[in-house]
C-alpha cells in the first residue's frame, strides 16, 4: 500500500510539474513566443493537407469566446473565495487600501516605515477601500473589485463586438490569465477602456460627454502610462461623434477633473507620487520583456493595419493612431512589466476592426485564434488545479496566523525566502503597520534602504516577529535586481537581537531581547 501511495504521489508531482511548465509557456512573457511557434506549426500542418488546429467547428467563434469568458468569470469567482492571494503585490494593494481607510497617507516616498508606495494611481486604492467597508474579510473584499470588473467587461465586450474578426483579436486577452481579475489595476483598466470605447460611439448629450471625459480621466489616473490609450480613445470619440471645439473642451475638462480630484485629499500627496513615478520610470529596460512584448505588439499591429483604412482615416490620422499605439507600447518594457500592459491595445484594435467597413475577411486568423484557445485552455486547467489543490493548505496557514496574533497581539510579519513567501501575504490580516515587502522591492530597486526598519529591530521598537518556519530569515531576493532585498546590517541586527520563542506548524515567532 505504501508503494502504491508513493507511486501516486510521484505521478501527481510529475503531472504538476508538466502543467507548471505548460502554464509558464502559455502565459506571461513566454506567451508571444509560444504563440508564434504554435501558429507556425498549425500553418505547416494545414499546408501539408491535414486539418490540424483548423478543423472545422460546428460551433461559431462567438460561442467559443462566450465559453472562455464564462469560464474565466467562474474562475474569477473561485479565486475570489480562495483563501490567499496569488501574486505578492496584491497584498500590497490591500495593505495600502486598508491604510487609506484608516486615515493614513497613501504615498510615502521616503526611507520611512512601513515603505508602502506603488506606481498605481489613487483610484485603485479608493475603490478597494470602499469595498473594504462592506465588512467582508480583507482578502476577499480586496479581490471583489477584480471579479466585478471582469463581469462588467464581459457585458461590454458582448455589446461592442460582433464580428468574427474582432473575436480573433479579442481572444488574445485570454492567456493573460488571472491578470484579468486580480486586485491590481488591470481589471479596472480593461473595464474603463471598454466603457470609454462604448461611450465614444455616440456623444450627443452633455451628460455622455462628461461621462466620457470622466472615464478617460479615471483610466489615466489608474496608471499614468494609459495616457496614450486615453488620447487614442478620445481621438476616436472626436472622429465617430464629430465633436466640435466646445464638445471637445467639455470632454477634456471632465477628464482633467476626474484625473486630479483624488489628489485634493490631504492623504494623497501628488508630489511624493510624481517623484516616485519619475524615479521608477528612469530605471532601465528589461530586454527580455522588450523582445517578447514587441512580438506581441507587432502581431497586433499587423493584424489591425488593413482595417485602419476601413474607418475612413486620412494618412495623417493613421499616423497619429500608430504613434499613440507605439507610445502605449513603451511602458510595457520596464522591469516587472508584462503583456498585460498591452491588453488595452488589444481592445482598441478589436474596436477598429469592429468599426471598419471592410467586409471581406482579409485573412482568417484561424491559426492564431485556435492556438490562443489552446493556450487559454492550459491556463484554465492549471489555475483551476492550483485553486482546488491548495485550498485546504492555505486555510490551515491562515487560521494558524489568526491564532498566533491572538496569543501575541501587535506582532509584525517578516520574511524568509521565496519558497515560503506566499505565507507572508497574510500580513494584511494583522493589525497595525506591517513592512510592505513587495512595495519595498520597488523602493529598493531605485536605491532606497530599510534603515528605519533595521533601527526598529535594533532598539526593540518591533518586539515580536512572525516568519515562515523554514528558510533563512530575511534572505528573500529583490525580484528586479536578483540581489538580497535586505542589507547585511538588517540581517545582523535580527540575528543579534531576536530569539525564537515558539514554533508552530507553518510559522515561527521571534522576540526581541532588550
Amino acid at each position: 500500500m505504501t508503494f502504491l501511495s508513493e507511486q501516486a504521489s510521484s505521478y501527481y508531482e510529475s503531472f504538476s510539474n508538466i502543467f507548471l511548465d505548460l502554464y509558464f509557456l502559455s502565459s506571461g512573457s513566454f506567451f508571444p513566443i509560444t504563440l508564434i511557434f504554435m501558429v507556425v506549426f498549425s500553418m505547416l500542418i494545414s499546408k501539408f493537407g491535414f486539418e490540424g488546429f483548423g478543423i472545422r467547428r460546428i460551433v461559431g467563434k462567438d460561442q467559443v469566446f462566450n465559453f472562455f469568458m464564462t469560464a474565466y468569470i467562474a474562475l474569477a469567482f473561485a479565486y475570489l473565495i480562495y483563501p490567499n492571494f496569488h501574486d505578492h503585490i496584491e497584498s500590497s494593494v490591500s495593505m495600502m487600501s486598508k491604510s487609506l481607510l484608516s486615515g493614513n497617507a497613501l504615498y510615502s516616498y521616503s526611507d520611512a516605515w512601513p515603505y508602502s508606495v506603488l506606481v498605481y494611481g489613487p483610484y485603485l486604492f479608493i475603490f478597494e477601500a470602499l469595498l473594504l467597508t462592506t465588512g467582508l474579510p480583507i482578502i476577499e473584499a480586496s479581490k471583489l473589485l477584480g471579479f466585478l470588473s471582469i463581469l462588467g467587461s464581459f457585458i461590454l465586450m458582448r455589446i461592442l463586438f460582433k464580428k468574427n474578426l474582432s473575436l480573433n483579436m479579442l481572444i488574445l486577452i485570454l492567456p493573460a490569465g488571472f491578470f484579468l481579475f486580480w486586485n491590481r489595476p488591470e481589471p479596472l483598466i480593461i473595464l474603463f477602456t471598454l466603457f470609454s470605447l462604448y461611450l465614444s460611439r455616440s456623444l450627443l448629450s452633455i451628460y455622455s460627454k462628461l461621462l466620457f471625459g470622466f472615464s478617460l480621466g479615471v483610466l489615466v489616473n489608474l496608471k499614468i502610462s494609459m495616457l496614450p490609450i486615453a488620447l487614442l480613445i478620445f481621438f476616436f470619440g472626436v472622429l465617430f461623434s464629430k465633436l466640435n471645439s466646445k464638445s471637445m473642451l467639455q470632454v477634456i475638462s471632465a477628464g482633467i477633473f476626474s484625473l486630479i480630484v483624488p489628489f485634493f485629499s490631504h492623504q494623497i500627496d501628488f508630489r511624493d507620487y510624481a517623484e516616485f513615478i519619475f524615479s521608477v520610470s528612469t530605471e532601465g529596460i528589461d530586454y527580455w520583456i522588450l523582445a517578447t512584448n514587441f512580438i506581441f505588439f507587432i502581431l497586433i499591429i499587423i493584424y489591425t493595419k488593413p482595417f485602419l483604412n476601413g474607418i475612413n482615416l486620412s494618412v495623417g490620422s493613421i499616423s497619429i493612431v500608430n504613434v499613440l499605439f507605439f507610445l502605449a507600447f513603451i511602458p510595457s518594457i520596464k522591469p516587472g512589466a508584462g503583456i498585460w500592459h498591452l491588453l488595452p491595445i488589444v481592445f482598441i484594435s478589436a474596436f477598429i476592426i469592429e468599426k471598419s467597413k471592410v467586409k471581406k475577411e482579409l485573412f482568417e486568423g484561424r491559426h492564431i485564434f485556435n492556438s490562443v484557445c489552446m493556450l487559454a485552455s492550459v491556463f484554465l486547467i492549471y489555475f483551476s488545479f492550483i485553486l482546488f489543490s491548495k485550498q485546504a493548505y492555505w486555510n490551515q496557514v491562515k487560521y494558524e496566523l489568526v491564532s498566533i496574533e491572538q496569543e501575541y497581539p501587535g506582532i509584525k510579519m517578516g520574511v524568509t525566502d521565496l519558497e515560503r513567501y506566499g505565507e507572508t501575504f497574510y500580513r494584511v490580516m494583522l493589525s497595525g503597520d506591517q513592512f510592505d515587502v513587495p512595495a519595498f522591492m520597488d523602493l529598493n530597486f531605485i536605491g532606497q534602504k530599510e534603515t528605519e526598519f533595521a533601527e526598529k529591530l535594533s532598539n526593540c521598537t518591533i518586539d515580536l516577529l512572525v516568519l515562515p518556519n523554514s528558510g533563512e530569515p530575511f534572505s528573500l531576493e529583490n525580484f528586479y535586481t536578483k540581489k538580497s532585498l535586505y542589507s547585511n546590517e538588517t540581517k545582523a541586527k535580527f540575528n543579534e537581537r531576536f530569539a525564537l520563542i515558539k514554533s508552530f506548524n507553518y510559522y515561527n515567532v521571534y522576540q526581541c531581547a532588550p
